[in-house]
């Protein structure tokens, strides 16, 4: 009788221990961004389910798991701040 006992429990453990498994991976693939997603082709602002329209790095930020921290490329350095960097390359 204990034996029966202590199998049981074993199976319903597995099971129980098998469908966290499948709901976590569910869950994850949940979280993940997949789909089409609208986009500006000019300013890369994202068309949001109810038609607004977000900063991409907000709309990411919003719907997964990634953070942003911000910079400026060399190549936009130089196209929008060309007195900058001539100035820098003339103090090397």
């Amino acid at each position: 009788m204990w034996l029966f006992g202590g199998l049981g429990i074993c199976i319903s453990y597995k099971i129980t221990v098998s469908n966290m498994t499948k709901l976590q991976n569910a869950l994850d693939e949940i979280h993940t961004l997949r789909g089409i997603l609208p986009i500006c082709s000019y300013c890369k602002k994202i068309r949001t389910d109810s038609g607004a329209w977000e900063q991409i790095d907000v709309y990411i930020r919003n719907h997964s798991d990634v953070n942003f921290s911000h910079g400026i490329c060399p190549d936009c350095m130089k196209k929008l701040f060309p007195d900058l960097v001539d100035k820098k390359m003339n103090e090397q």
